[in-house]
């Protein structure tokens, strides 16, 4: 995204999702590209938990509108990640 498109602001970034979100749907391609990128085919055990609690987070950070669009809810929040988890996301992210 160009940077003068990017809200300076929490409340710009709020004032302008507010104005998109009744555009918003959830068309099957948009389901599949989420499906596909919350369960990669071929992901090898070592990146698999991994990826899982990015899944998560990602999935967690969503508003609940976006969540139940996508019929992620209700879903209960993920457990907190430990801190040496935490710091091994860190490092694999790089």
């Amino acid at each position: 995204m160009p940077r003068p498109q990017v809200p300076a602001s929490v409340a710009k970034l709020e004032r302008y999702v507010a104005s998109v979100r009744p555009g918003l749907s959830c068309t099957p391609a948009a389901r599949e590209s989420m499906a596909y990128l919350l369960d990669p085919p071929g992901l090898d055990e070592e990146i698999a938990g991994f990826w899982q609690d990015v899944c998560d987070a990602a999935i967690a950070v969503l508003p609940e509108w976006a969540r139940q669009m996508y019929g992620y809810s209700p879903r209960a929040p993920p457990p907190p990640l430990s801190p040496g988890r935490r710091t091994e996301i860190r490092q694999s992210l790089g």
